[in-house]
C-alpha cells in the first residue's frame, strides 16, 4: 500500500505507480511526515539542490470546485484546468526564495507557509487566473493570523500543480511581525 500523507496535509494517497515513479527519481521526495518536511525545508535553505517536494494528490472533486470558482478565466482558457487529479509540488528553489525575499522570513515562518499550502488550495476563499510572468492560478485563504496567497503553475501534461510562490498579505505580515517583536 502507498504511504499516506493525509496525516500531515489531508491530501490523498499517491497511487502505487506514481509513488514508485517519484521514489525512483532521486530529485524528488514524497513528504510523508513532519520530520521529513522539517529536514527538507532546512536543507532547502542551505543547499542549492532543487529537489521537488511532493505534498500529495488533489483529487478531481476539489479540482472541479477550483475550476468552477476561477475568477477572470479567459474564454480561450476554459480547459486550462482539466478534470483529473493533480500532484501538489513545491521545489526547493521556491522555499529558498521565501528566505531570500526582501521580507526575510524565519525558518518557522517558512515551515508554517509550506504546511498551510494544501489548505490554501483546497479550502481557498478566492481563486483567480493570473498571467504576470507565467500563467497560473492565484489562491487566497484567510487564517486567524492573516491572509495568505499562493500562486501555482498548472501542468496538464504532468498532472502537477507546482507552487511558484506563497506569501502573506503585507499588512497582516507586518502586524504579525510587530506582535512577535512585542512578545520578545
Amino acid at each position: 500500500m502507498s504511504k499516506t500523507i493525509t496525516n500531515i496535509f489531508n491530501l490523498e494517497y499517491y497511487p502505487e505507480e506514481i509513488e514508485n515513479n517519484i521514489i525512483q527519481n532521486n530529485r524528488h521526495t514524497i513528504i510523508d511526515n513532519i520530520n521529513t518536511l522539517n529536514t527538507l525545508i532546512e536543507e532547502a535553505l542551505i543547499t542549492n539542490n532543487n529537489r521537488a517536494l511532493h505534498l500529495g494528490i488533489i483529487n478531481e472533486k476539489i479540482i472541479l470546485k477550483i475550476k468552477n470558482k476561477i475568477k477572470n478565466l479567459p474564454k480561450d482558457k476554459e480547459d486550462y484546468l482539466k478534470e483529473y487529479s493533480y500532484d501538489l509540488v513545491i521545489n526547493r528553489s521556491e522555499i529558498r526564495h521565501l528566505k531570500d525575499d526582501k521580507v526575510r522570513l524565519s525558518s518557522i515562518d517558512i515551515y508554517r507557509y509550506v504546511e498551510r499550502l494544501p489548505s490554501i488550495i483546497i479550502d481557498f476563499d478566492e481563486v483567480s487566473y493570473s498571467k504576470q510572468k507565467e500563467e497560473g492560478l492565484r489562491f487566497e485563504k484567510k487564517f486567524s493570523d492573516g491572509t495568505y496567497y499562493c500562486v501555482i503553475l498548472v501542468s496538464n501534461k504532468k498532472h502537477t500543480l507546482t507552487v511558484k510562490t506563497i506569501y502573506m498579505k503585507k499588512s497582516d505580515f507586518e502586524a504579525q511581525k510587530k506582535k512577535h517583536i512585542s512578545t520578545e
